[in-house]
């Protein structure tokens, strides 16, 4: 037990995946203080086999992580999309982006969930502002006039002004403050699994829409592709659980070819699809960010980006507001 004064500090963030990690460090490139709580070791989801998505990294993203020192982390694991193609079912046409027709720089950059999260970690464990308690399980949260306090179950209090939820769509700080969501389930699950192909992606980006939903093909370092594979949810679990010859008959028959020859590198993994919204973003003394706030259908890649620009927003709201006192 912690009989010890409470820990200080400017910033409470709940929650160290993506988000939480880049908020620590937007509001430490500003001189805020922060400590960030997680319930997961970090030792264990910096492993292949915690995650297996990747993320699609617009361009005011990137923007965000080289300001806040992640981007020199993680730009060798991150491979441009210079070309977007959207088939729907057995049509002949498409509709095909070049990145030529809105400048020089790619679309973005598919980067592996994994490479992401390393290189926030990398950042932070550099960063005296940033103070990370992980693992860590949050006993009970309290709100007085001046601050909110957080106790953990080894006994440690910690207490700041503000108090920021980017837990995920399960958050317990909006859970604790009462704050509603609206929600909906698509009644599908997205399979992800990573290949290695024989011919070169050169890029490209493939959206391909089949009557079950999309079949994404994104385009990853070393000859790999990432893939977002989206069905019914029962036919989806039927699928993730295929021995390893038959899925990868499955994969071939969505191909048709493209890219020649396929090997599944990696587990296989399978994510219930649905919609969630918060009624409130904030609240006194906190904040919602990422999918604590909103949770969307990956279509588009806008889950983190959304995230993303939450972390700017506020972090630019509360540096000015330190500013002026």
């Amino acid at each position: 037990m912690h009989d010890q004064q409470p820990l200080q500090t400017d910033v409470i963030i709940l929650g160290g995946g993506l988000n939480g990690a880049s908020m620590a460090l937007a509001l430490a490139h500003g001189g805020i203080k922060s400590v960030v709580i997680d319930y997961a070791d970090p030792k264990t989801i910096l492993t292949a086999n915690y995650d297996g998505r990747t993320c699609a990294i617009a361009a005011a993203s990137k923007s965000v992580l080289e300001v806040i020192g992640a981007w020199e982390n993680m730009a060798d694991g991150a491979e441009p999309i210079l070309d977007i193609r959207i088939a729907d079912g057995q049509s002949p046409l498409f509709l095909h982006y070049d990145h030529h027709d809105v400048g020089d720089e790619p679309l973005g950059y598919i980067v592996e969930n994994l490479v992401t999260r390393s290189a926030l970690y990398r950042a932070i464990e550099k960063n005296d502002l940033i103070k990370m308690i992980a693992p860590a399980k949050v006993e009970t949260i309290a709100r007085d006039q001046g601050a909110m306090t957080i106790t953990l179950a080894d006994g440690e209090v910690v207490r700041a002004p503000l108090a920021i939820g980017a837990e995920g769509r399960k958050s317990m700080l909006r859970e604790w403050a009462g704050i509603k969501t609206y929600n909906w389930s698509y009644k599908q699950s997205a399979v992800v699994c990573t290949v290695k192909h024989q011919q070169p992606h050169n890029g490209l980006a493939v959206e391909h829409f089949l009557p079950a939903g999309p079949f994404a093909i994104l385009p990853m370092t070393d000859n790999r592709c990432s893939i977002v594979w989206t069905e019914g949810t029962d036919q989806a679990n039927y699928l993730v659980n295929l021995d390893d010859q038959t899925f990868l008959d499955e994969l071939h028959r969505r191909f048709d070819g493209y890219l020649g020859d396929l090997e599944v590198i990696g587990p296989r993994f399978c994510y219930p699809l649905g919609l969630q919204h918060a009624y409130h973003y904030t609240q006194d003394r906190l904040a919602l960010i990422g999918d604590a706030a909103h949770g969307m259908h990956p279509i588009a890649g806008q889950g983190l980006n959304m995230g993303i620009r939450d972390v700017a927003v506020l972090a630019e709201i509360l540096v000015n507001a330190r500013r002026l006192g």
